[in-house]
């Protein structure tokens, strides 16, 4: 599979997991917290407001807001209830690929077979 079309792709499933390019209005609550979390956030700028997280998400719901290739949220496959978000970047020829995450603190943890 090219790089560009896992990328792109809608959704990645796993056994337990499902990476999908749309967040949902039922996100919303989940995102901000996860968003909006000093632990969570810490090493990313830190938390955001509650109202510039919340306009983002309508932005982006609207289809106004950011959505590169390779940025996922990542929910539970049976309830699809969202845990948190991941970004995958492509790899440069000769180079190693990059991808970050973030999750929601105390929801379940991503086996390593999962990722």
């Amino acid at each position: 599979m090219s790089h560009s079309r896992t990328l792109s792709a809608a959704e990645i499933p796993s056994e337990r997991l499902l990476l999908r390019r749309a967040l949902r209005a039922t996100d919303r609550e989940a995102f901000v917290e996860l968003s909006t979390d000093p632990e969570v956030q810490s090493y990313l700028g830190g938390p955001r407001p509650r109202s510039e997280v919340a306009q983002r998400f309508e932005r982006v719901l609207a289809g106004s807001g950011e959505a590169r290739p390779g940025n996922y949220a990542i929910a539970d496959r049976a309830t699809d209830r969202f845990l948190g978000t991941l970004m995958l970047a492509h790899r440069p020829p000769g180079g190693a690929g990059q991808a970050g995450g973030r999750r929601l603190r105390g929801r379940q943890r991503v086996k390593a077979a999962d990722r």
